[in-house]
């Protein structure tokens, strides 16, 4: 079964809203130096750092999000999106919105439209779940489903890059989830020392 968002049809499933068990039944892609007895301690990092995630989205003031929301979207000139239709083989940049957890991601696109569902059908591989410091990994956007997009902005434009890096630079990290904007630093790459180092 199918229902309408933003004006396209995405099938009904439990994935549909970020969840911790969803989230944690990410499968590994078999990255080089993983090993089998590295995952059950990349699980327990990931069940951590979802937690923490979810703490700090819920102590966040819904009036300050609000109110740097409105200050991006006005100063970028955002256009605001109800049919993705309409960005079908659009190129620009385009912003979506997850007002339930307060936060934003940017990003550019040759096709919004199929950008922004290709997020909504992704999810990561336990591999890259965690991106830096277990304590300090931002949610990927990609790890949220199709209904925790409440809003999508976009602005039209062929100098993508040199706009979207203007963007991201001015976002307030406290309500991003672009996981680069905050500098944490590169991909976790394991080693049998650093599996046994990790203890819940």
């Amino acid at each position: 079964m199918s229902v309408t968002h933003f004006g396209v049809r995405v099938r009904e499933k439990p994935g549909n809203h970020i969840n911790k068990d969803t989230y944690l039944s990410a499968k590994p892609e078999g990255m080089l130096g993983w090993k089998e007895e590295h995952y059950p301690a990349q699980l327990k990092k990931a069940s951590l750092n979802y937690d923490l995630n979810m703490s700090y989205f819920a102590s966040i003031k819904q009036d300050d999000f609000d109110s740097f929301l409105s200050k991006i979207v006005n100063k970028y000139k955002f256009n605001e999106c109800h049919d993705l239709n309409e960005l079908s083989s659009v190129e620009g940049v385009y912003m979506i919105v997850l007002d339930e957890f307060k936060q934003i991601y940017v990003g550019i696109a040759s096709d919004i439209k199929r950008r922004i569902m290709a997020h909504w059908s992704k999810q990561k591989s336990l591999e890259r779940l965690i991106f830096g410091d277990v304590c300090n990994s931002i949610l990927s956007i990609d790890s949220f489903g199709a209904f925790d997009t409440t809003r999508i902005f976009y602005i039209e434009t062929y100098s993508t890059y040199s706009m979207e890096e203007k963007i991201v630079k001015r976002l307030d990290t406290c309500f991003s989830l672009n996981r680069t904007a905050g500098g944490i630093g590169s991909s976790v790459t394991f080693t049998d020392d650093s599996v046994k180092e990790f203890k819940m």
